[in-house]
């Protein structure tokens, strides 16, 4: 996939230091034989090879056997567990204090999200959209994330949640538009 030159962005020190963090979780998860998919703002951004705006959040999925390890290894680096879940899938919450009060992981299940696209009639089977080859790259690190076609069918899953939840769409669909545009 080539892409387009689209987004012009110069990340912050925080948000340098959330990378940093992201890419040695990951790192360790890789070497420890753990695939941690990437979605959302950060999954987007490996998918097109750099930042591309400020993101409040890590969203992380995970096979359900993994689970334990890996948040061992995110504790290890400073996460702790919040009483929180976000999410339709009840992403668990958690919250590093070295980095800014407001930002968060969030973790969920592949086998959590293949539960909600079968609900939603969006798929039945989640690993045409999880692959076991890494799609991104953020600062040279391979990074596993959704397909093309995965992040195509968020962007419905949300739109459908907003609607449920009485608002127009979800509010970082356009970005999200613009990125999968620019990687076709």
């Amino acid at each position: 996939m080539r892409k387009s030159k689209a987004f012009s962005y110069l990340p912050s020190d925080e948000q340098l230091r959330q990378l940093d963090s992201l890419l040695v979780i990951l790192a360790e998860c890789h070497r420890l034989g753990i695939r941690a998919w990437v979605t959302g703002g950060y999954g987007l951004d490996a998918l097109y090879g750099t930042l591309t705006r400020a993101h409040g959040d890590f969203d992380l999925f995970i096979k359900e056997e993994s689970k334990d390890k890996f948040i061992r290894i995110i504790k290890k680096h400073g996460y702790q567990h919040t009483p929180r879940k976000v999410g339709a899938v009840g992403k668990v919450v958690f919250k590093n204090p070295s980095l800014s009060p407001d930002f968060r992981l969030e973790l969920g299940t592949i086998e959590q999200a293949e539960k909600l696209l079968r609900k939603l009639n969006i798929i039945e089977n989640i690993s045409s959209l999880a692959p076991e080859n890494p799609l991104g790259n953020l600062r040279g690190q391979p990074i596993w994330t959704p397909t093309l076609e995965g992040f195509k069918k968020m962007i419905e899953i949300n739109d459908q949640l907003a609607k449920k939840n009485s608002e127009d769409r979800y509010p970082y669909r356009d970005w999200q538009k613009k990125i999968l545009a620019a990687l076709a």
